[in-house]
């Protein structure tokens, strides 16, 4: 059974890894934009502290700090979850795709499946479905064909072991799928962050932003002196350096249309 003293141990964990920051008021100021910016979530940095030092510092304090099921479901879905209740009890949840491969835990998966492999072979599901409900609504199927569907990757790809997609590369320009057995030396394979992926993106064509279409909606980076814009905050994975949200200095020298004297 998983707890609220998780639920925030992993909240602040994953704000961790993505800010780089590591004291709790600095994670806590953090989390504020980008729980805001990613779940909708409005909370104080006062409040996210109280969260953390009932639940990771004094973690055996009796009178919990009450947290709303609002809250709750917010900041599950900030860890990729559904709510708090998929959280809590990911194996009643079937999920597929994109969403499901960023789900640490398994899900939705007949948990005795690992038993038909011998020699402790890892599985990865990359199609989720609950074995028992079709075994159950494929009576007419024997264990032989069902083996069969495993190997042929109706339910995953094989290939040493049963891999799925949950992590991700940066290839200059967006995040692109991947597995953690990629060996590409070329790509600097992280776990997979759906919002990241989907919506972090470097702008390639500068030229095209304006006050209008740049301001309070375009993040950008300078490293020994070359500018680069993005579609939302974090970090540039070229360098690691922060992002700041875009001026009208940054915009009016670094962007849009320049036009040379003649």
């Amino acid at each position: 059974m998983f707890t609220k003293k998780q639920l925030v141990e992993e909240v602040f964990d994953k704000a961790k890894r993505e800010s780089g920051k590591s004291t709790k008021n600095g994670l806590s100021e953090y989390l504020v934009i980008t729980l805001e910016e990613k779940v909708s979530l409005s909370i104080s940095e006062r409040t996210l502290i109280r969260y953390y030092d009932t639940y990771v510092i004094n973690s055996t304090k009796k009178n919990e700090i009450e947290i709303d099921s609002n809250t709750l479901d917010k900041l599950s879905q900030y860890l990729s979850y559904r709510c708090f209740e998929h959280f809590v009890n990911p194996n009643e949840f079937v999920l597929d795709g994109v969403e499901a491969a960023n789900v640490h835990r398994p899900i939705g998966v007949y948990q005795d499946l690992t038993k038909v492999v011998e020699g402790g072979l890892h599985i990865n599901i990359h199609n989720m479905i609950r074995l028992p409900d079709f075994i159950k609504n494929n009576k007419g199927m024997s264990l032989g064909i069902t083996g069969a569907l495993l190997a042929s990757g109706s339910f995953a790809h094989f290939n040493g072991s049963f891999q799925k997609n949950d992590h991700m590369y940066w290839n200059g320009v967006e995040y692109k799928l991947t597995t953690a057995q990629d060996r590409n030396p070329k790509h600097a394979v992280i776990p997979l962050d759906t919002v990241q992926f989907k919506y972090f993106k470097k702008i390639t064509r500068p030229d095209t932003l304006d006050l209008d279409n740049g301001l309070n909606k375009v993040w950008y980076s300078k490293y020994r002196n070359k500018v680069e814009f993005f579609t939302m905050d974090g970090t540039n994975p070229d360098n690691h350096k922060e992002l700041k949200p875009v001026s009208e200095g940054i915009l009016e020298k670094y962007a849009g249309k320049k036009t040379t004297e003649k």
